[in-house]
């Protein structure tokens, strides 16, 4: 019996995340849900509240490893020197292996917390990121040039490299399958947006 009920909340599951990542989470219908999974209306019930507990249940594993991964790059480059190529490379592979092992392992579900959460208690989620990113971008170039303008445009350019990063990493979650593409794109791509942060310095 408890078998049972745990493969009727797994086909929920599975047939949940197919309607989110297919329709977002404000189209997606408990209906169509249940009907996917094979099971009542009512039979969905039994197992979450609604669609909103269906959604977080399926995205918060995520919510809090993509929360530790951002802490942990945050913690590996505080304080260091962005113009130092040897750690700047450092970096570069960490950032690019963490979260190619992120999106290889949880693909779906990191394109649902970031990409089709509108209606849901991570609506906000990637902005928050673009936020953090761009903070902390701050804090780095600050210490090495205090006195840049830079520094003082709200929503001005490190704002868009931080938005530009995070949107990137999301295209490529959705578009780039094989593993070892996916890690050399995420590198590439890192790549460019850390030495365009640091060459604004320059300007």
């Amino acid at each position: 019996m408890q078998q049972l009920k745990q493969e009727i909340e797994m086909k929920i599951i599975v047939a949940g995340r197919k309607e989110f990542l297919a329709k977002g989470f404000v189209k997606a219908t408990v209906r169509d849900i249940a009907r996917r999974a094979g099971i009542s209306l009512g039979n969905f019930y039994t197992y979450f509240k609604g669609k909103e507990d269906l959604f977080v249940t399926i995205v918060e594993p995520v919510h809090q490893r993509m929360n530790k991964l951002m802490m942990d790059f945050f913690n590996y480059e505080a304080g260091k020197n962005f113009r130092d190529a040897d750690f700047v490379s450092q970096f570069i592979s960490h950032t690019a292996m963490s979260l190619t092992f992120l999106i290889q392992n949880n693909r779906k579900d990191v394109i649902m917390l970031l990409d089709k959460g509108v209606g849901t208690p991570y609506e906000g989620y990637k902005m928050q990121l673009v936020h953090m990113i761009e903070q902390d971008f701050k804090e780095d170039l600050r210490a090495q040039n205090a006195e840049h303008t830079l520094f003082h445009t709200p929503n001005g350019a490190l704002f868009l490299i931080a938005k530009n990063l995070i949107e990137g990493i999301i295209e490529t979650a959705k578009h780039v399958e094989n593993e070892e593409d996916l890690s050399r794109t995420l590198r590439y791509f890192i790549h460019y947006h850390l030495n365009g942060m640091v060459s604004l310095l320059e300007v």
